[in-house]
């Protein structure tokens, strides 16, 4: 007999509603506004709640959030439920492991959980190593439709994906397009950018975008000639990756060992300073009709082993 599941998160984040649509798991978003203790009562209550309701065998959670990780092990021997850690990276090292009794959090949740998913062999070792049990599993590649996504921008354009974190080198990427108004193509760049970068940046082919809806997001995805999606962070697998190969779009991403093991065919690399970037850049624009080729193979074969992966995970938790 199967086990019931539920999947618990206190953010929306693609992996979490990929995954669960994936494994046909009920998604639960837990989303209060603020960061006030207020928000994670009320949070608390909510999940509570909902697991008193649904009473499920096996739970999946999103961590980040590390509360909610807390309190689902906190109140192990009152919901009874296996719990299955989705970890994101900052699951496994919060803030960037710079602080060691977040640090010690984190492996002690490791530990309390039955099972912690992650995403890259590197951070399954680090799971091993502190007692945890593991399974490796890569997001899927959403479904993104370009039927009726069409834009009437007047110049070619690169999307940027920015959340302007701090792991982001977006000063390195503007300055790179900036040195390359000779190609006649602009740089479209998601998120709310700080004032200093606004005034910093008034190129005419650097253009800010703010904060845009899922759709437009969806829109300038499929007619971008090409995606950059970069981070500082080691063995971080972006999200834009996944969401170039879903559109066929060529992406550049940050030169890293894990990330070059998982995006295999029809992405770029680059290190992560301007010069690089700058020539990366150049270099791509003349090999888009091949990488174009490339990535949609990627993406038919990705899906196959991933299809498998889910597979061999429903069968281990017993969904």
């Amino acid at each position: 007999m199967k086990k019931k599941a539920i999947w618990i998160g206190w953010e929306r984040h693609r992996r979490s509603q990929s995954l669960s649509k994936e494994l046909a798991i009920p998604i639960h978003e837990v989303i209060f506004p603020g960061r006030s203790i207020k928000r994670y009562i009320r949070s608390s209550f909510k999940t509570l709640e909902i697991i008193k309701s649904n009473k499920p065998d096996v739970i999946f959670f999103q961590n980040p959030s590390i509360a909610l990780a807390l309190l689902l092990v906190l109140t192990k021997y009152y919901h009874k439920a296996k719990l299955v850690m989705d970890a994101h990276n900052a699951g496994v090292y919060p803030l960037e492991g710079r602080f060691k009794l977040l640090q010690a959090l984190a492996r002690w949740l490791i530990r309390g959980v039955d099972l912690t998913i992650v995403t890259n062999s590197h951070l399954a070792e680090i799971v091993k190593e502190v007692g945890g049990e593991f399974f490796v599993l890569s997001d899927p590649i959403p479904k993104i439709s370009c039927a009726d996504r069409k834009c009437s921008y007047p110049k070619e354009y690169i999307l940027f994906i920015c959340t302007w974190a701090e792991d982001e080198p977006y000063i390195e990427v503007l300055e790179a397009i900036r040195s390359l108004s000779k190609l006649d193509i602009d740089l479209r760049v998601t998120g709310k950018a700080p004032d200093s970068i606004v005034h910093r940046f008034k190129d005419r082919n650097i253009i800010l975008e703010g904060f845009v809806s899922e759709k437009n997001y969806e829109a300038l995805l499929c007619n971008a000639k090409l995606v950059i999606d970069l981070t500082t962070r080691s063995n971080c697998l972006v999200c834009g990756a996944y969401e170039a190969a879903a559109v066929g779009r060529p992406a550049i991403l940050s030169d890293d060992k894990t990330t070059r093991e998982v995006f295999s065919n029809g992405f770029v690399f680059t290190k992560n300073n301007e010069h690089d970037i700058a020539r990366v850049i150049e270099e791509s624009i003349n090999l888009v009709p091949d990488l174009e080729d490339k990535i949609n193979d990627f993406r038919d074969d990705y899906s196959s082993r991933l299809n498998s992966d889910l597979t061999k995970l429903k069968n281990h938790v017993g969904i």
